[in-house]
């Protein structure tokens, strides 16, 4: 969320405060651990919405922790917004250079050059540039030069920002090619600084929750009830599921519809740092870390990753778990995803998988699809995609025909490359891609391969619920051997 003023929030008469925070304050059932929380609630707060639960406070305490914390905000706004012109870091984009850096903006910065890294270059603080010229693109409306946009990121990428001194007075160098936006994870420092701010305001709190714009952080004393978090995997507005958070934070990333209009062609306002041109079907996120920062950087760099890629990264990150959907509703959640937005992880069946080895001159690795269908031959669920490429995906013809063709995000969202010959493995947890248990106990495996200069080759397999036996298959051309084994347990869970 872009950082927007606050001046409609924080007013100098103490009267016009106090009436707000008298309006505000509620007894809440949304998200509630123990018995009584009250609840202050504000708009336009970081141009968004703010909310404030605390458990076990007097009303006086209360009132003075919040009106600390709106003062705060405003004060880290004048530090980090690039909408007030004379905002710290509006300065510092103007002058290129600042031997009087803030330990809030260096803190920031800092930030920003370690999720760049982390990320692989998914996640940049660094496109103000690229940024502004969609937004004048917008209101001339004429796109963008494309080519124009990938030098101009390519140059992004390679230049540093210098940072020098251990302690404050901080010093500051941008390069030539670099406006900072620190927006993928400011809101997400607020959120930290000022609730370790809040915390200290009321030390015989039991629960706490600060929430703005959806992204939030939680905290619950020792044997306090869990705040019960209420989520839209989907990116849309009602809830899809529910994550209890004891102690932590978590982002929500969910833009489809927000963007830019040129003509009748509509953008994405999220900009790839690899071209600086807008994500096209860009996935949806909820992310739970340790802290609002994270999840926030973390939220930012999955709008800009394929569901699969994103989702594999986040299986690799201490700490943190996630949940993805695409735009058609397919979700993907990371191996610890505690929420009940899809249910239960636990496999019901595990199919170990080959990958044949040819001896060919013109070798090339295979593009291989498995997935699963009911009774009604209606895909219920995409298990493995291996492949990225639009051209030989097709190639699979059937399941091009009955999923690859109906919707294209379905290969850019789930498809991995291609992998080396060698034995693999994929489980399925018997849920359909919308994380919604299959009610269907007659359902069919299908699995095709093909490959260039090679063969196409297609197999299915009867998979019977109600009596899961074992199932083996030689190798047959371009598919190699199969194992399917089932997970009893799990099978007789997902019957109920």
């Amino acid at each position: 969320m872009l950082l927007e003023p606050l001046t409609r929030i924080l007013m100098n008469q103490a009267t016009t405060l106090l009436a707000l925070l008298a309006l505000a304050a509620m007894i809440t059932l949304a998200c509630l651990p123990p018995v009584y929380a009250a609840t202050w609630h504000f708009d336009n707060v970081l141009g968004t919405s703010m909310t404030i639960q605390i458990d076990g406070i007097d009303d006086h305490q209360g009132e003075s922790a919040v009106a600390a914390v709106l003062e705060e905000i405003a004060r880290l706004e004048a530090v980090l917004s690039t909408y007030q012109s004379d905002s710290e870091i509006s300065r510092l984009n103007s002058a290129r250079t600042s031997d009087a850096t803030s330990p809030e903006l260096y803190a920031v910065i800092q930030g920003c050059k370690r999720w760049q890294v982390v990320s692989d270059n998914h996640f940049s603080c660094k496109l103000g540039k690229i940024i502004n010229a969609w937004r004048e693109a917008e209101a001339v409306q004429s796109a963008p030069d494309r080519i124009n946009l990938r030098r101009i990121a390519r140059a992004v990428r390679r230049a540093n920002i210098t940072l020098e001194h251990t302690q404050a007075p901080y010093s500051t160098t941008l390069p030539e090619q670099v406006w900072l936006n620190v927006d993928g994870l400011a809101k997400g420092y607020v959120i930290d600084e000022v609730f370790t701010m809040l915390q200290g305001q009321v030390e015989n709190a039991r629960a706490i929750k600060l929430d703005i714009g959806g992204d939030g952080r939680y905290w619950t004393a020792e044997n306090e009830q869990a705040w019960q978090v209420d989520i839209s995997a989907g990116g849309g507005a009602e809830a899809s599921g529910r994550i209890p958070i004891l102690a932590g934070a978590v982002a929500a990333s969910g833009h489809h519809d927000r963007g830019i209009e040129i003509g009748r062609q509509f953008y994405s306002h999220i900009i790839q740092p690899r071209d600086g041109w807008p994500k096209h079907n860009a996935p949806s996120s909820v992310v739970v870390a340790p802290n609002a920062m994270t999840a926030d950087a973390i939220a930012t760099t999955l709008a800009n990753m394929s569901a699969t890629q994103g989702i594999d990264w986040v299986n690799k990150l201490r700490g943190v778990e996630a949940i993805v959907s695409l735009p058609n509703g397919i979700k993907l959640a990371s191996d610890n995803w505690a929420g009940q937005a899809l249910g239960s992880k636990s496999p019901i069946l595990q199919l170990a998988y080959e990958i044949p080895a040819f001896e060919t001159g013109r070798y090339r690795r295979p593009y291989l699809a498995i997935w699963i269908t009911d009774g009604k031959r209606t895909t219920v669920r995409n298990l493995l995609l291996l492949g990225e490429s639009q051209r030989w995906a097709r190639e699979n013809s059937r399941w091009w025909r009955q999923v690859g063709r109906r919707d294209e995000s379905v290969l850019t969202g789930l498809a991995r490359p291609t992998k080396r010959p060698g034995q693999y493995q994929v489980s399925w947890d018997g849920l359909d891609d919308q994380g919604v248990p299959v009610a269907d106990r007659q359902l069919t495996l299908h699995i095709e391969a093909s490959r260039e200069h090679g063969e196409h080759d297609y197999a299915t397999f009867e998979l019977d619920l109600a009596n899961p036996n074992p199932i083996s298959a030689e190798s047959n051309g371009e598919i190699g051997a199969l194992s399917l084994s089932w997970a009893t347990e799990a099978v007789n869970t997902a019957k109920r």
